[in-house]
C-alpha cells in the first residue's frame, strides 16, 4: 500500500511539473487568441477593444479548436482594436488563409480588413488559399478592424480557416529609444521581444526572422529562461523528496 502511495505521489509531482510547463509555455507565447466565430452578431458594428498597456499582440483565427463546425446560420463578426495611444500603431501580418471560393470564383465567405495603410489588402473581400502579401503591413492610425462574413449553409462543417496577427509598434531612431526591453526592426519599428523569431514577419522587413537575430541565445527572453530554470529546479527537488520519503518508508518496513 505504501509503495502504491509513493507511486501516486511521484505521478502527481510529474503531473504538476507538466502543468507548470504548460503554463510557462502559455506565458511565453506572445499572442492572445481571438476567434471570430465567437463574436457572431446581428449588429453591424464591431466589438471594440482598447489596449491598457503598450504591448498588444493578437492572433485572429476563424474558430476555436473546441468548435467542430462553423455556424450554419451564417456569421457576421467584427473585432476592432486600438493601441494605448496615438503614438503607437499596429503591424498587421496576414499569416495564412483557406476560405473556399464560391461557384463563380467569388468570395461568398470572406474576411475584410479596415485601417491598413496599403490598399492591396485594405477594404477588400479576401478568400482563397493565399494572401496577396504575407509580410507585416502598418495601419493608418492607432486602430485595426477585422471582419468575418459567411452565408447560411447546411454544410456548416465545411473547412475554412485563417490566421492574422497584429502587434503594436512605435517608430524610433535607435533601439535605446524603444520602450523597455523592446527591440528595433531595421525599418525603425520597435516591437516586443517575444515576437522575434516566431516564424512570422512581424517587422514587415523580415529583420525579426534573420539568422543573426535568431541565435539560440536570443530566442527566449531572460524572464522566460528564469521561469523555466526555477520550474526545473523545483521538479528536481520534488522528485528528490519523493525518493527520500519512499526509501525511508521501505527502510522502516525492513526493520
Amino acid at each position: 500500500m505504501k509503495t502504491c502511495v509513493c507511486s501516486r505521489f511521484f505521478g502527481l509531482v510529474l503531473l504538476a511539473g507538466a502543468i507548470l510547463a504548460t503554463t510557462v509555455a502559455a506565458e511565453i507565447n506572445a499572442y492572445t487568441d481571438y476567434y471570430l466565430e465567437d463574436h457572431c452578431s446581428s449588429s453591424r458594428s464591431a466589438d471594440r477593444y482598447r489596449a491598457r498597456t503598450e504591448a498588444q499582440s493578437i492572433s485572429f483565427r476563424l474558430k476555436s479548436p473546441l468548435q467542430d463546425k462553423l455556424d450554419e446560420r451564417g456569421c457576421r463578426a467584427g473585432l476592432s482594436f486600438s493601441t494605448l495611444n496615438e503614438t503607437y500603431g499596429f503591424l498587421v501580418t496576414p499569416v495564412s488563409i483557406d476560405i473556399p471560393r464560391g461557384p463563380t470564383n467569388s468570395c461568398v465567405n470572406f474576411i475584410w480588413f479596415d485601417g491598413l495603410a496599403e490598399d492591396e489588402l485594405n477594404g477588400k473581400r479576401l478568400c482563397g488559399d493565399s494572401f496577396p502579401k504575407t509580410s507585416a503591413i502598418r495601419t493608418k492610425a492607432d486602430r485595426f478592424t477585422i471582419w468575418w462574413s459567411s452565408e447560411p449553409s447546411r454544410d456548416a462543417d465545411r473547412q475554412a480557416s485563417f490566421n492574422v496577427v497584429i502587434a503594436s509598434y512605435v517608430n524610433r531612431s535607435s533601439e535605446a529609444e524603444c520602450p523597455e526591453s523592446w527591440r528595433r526592426c531595421d525599418n525603425g519599428a520597435c516591437i516586443e521581444p517575444s515576437l522575434w523569431c516566431d516564424g512570422i514577419d512581424n517587422c514587415g522587413d523580415s529583420s525579426d526572422e534573420t539568422e543573426a537575430n535568431c541565435a539560440p541565445s536570443t530566442i527566449l527572453s531572460i524572464p522566460g529562461i528564469v521561469i523555466i530554470a526555477v520550474i526545473v529546479v523545483l521538479v528536481i527537488i520534488a522528485i528528490g523528496v519523493v525518493v527520500y520519503v519512499c526509501k525511508r518508508r521501505r527502510a522502516y518496513r525492513a526493520t
